[in-house]
């Protein structure tokens, strides 16, 4: 053929139009499928979210994105977040320091078993993650204080 060939040259632009049409085709499923797994309450870019968008393949919906994590981990989707403070806020806190202080009412002491940091290990260790979040976010509320 001829390097001025029509056809050879309506056959590379065809080409040129599939790859940009598959580019972006393969950007839009990514923006779907992050956004399924934010709206399903998990980030998958960090921490539990980042391990699950590793391992599902399935459908981008969030009800199956919920599924998959409840039927493979016993995860239960995280609660909704809002930016509003919820109005019993007050009562959360006074069940956070009832949970961190030992029997006598008293806050336990830094080398204690049951302190906050011994209490986040353990449950690193034991791979209980949820209980690892319930006491980070413990911890981050404290240090707040």
């Amino acid at each position: 053929m001829a390097e001025n060939d029509p056809q050879e040259t309506e056959g590379s632009a065809l080409r040129k139009q599939l790859e940009a049409a598959l580019t972006e085709n393969k950007a839009l499923k990514s923006e779907r499928r992050e956004r399924a797994f934010s709206d399903a309450g998990y980030d998958p870019s960090a921490g539990n979210g980042k391990a699950l968008a590793q391992l599902y393949d399935g459908e981008a919906t969030v009800e199956a994105i919920q599924a998959f994590a409840k039927d493979e981990f016993g995860w239960e989707p995280p609660a909704a977040t809002s930016e509003e403070p919820a109005e019993d806020t007050k009562s959360e806190e006074d069940g956070w320091d009832q949970l961190s202080r030992t029997p006598g009412g008293q806050s336990p002491a830094p080398n204690d078993p049951s302190s906050l940091d011994n209490r986040i290990a353990k449950a690193q260790a034991d791979g209980n993650w949820d209980e690892f979040d319930l006491l980070s976010a413990e911890k981050v509320e404290a240090a707040r204080r």
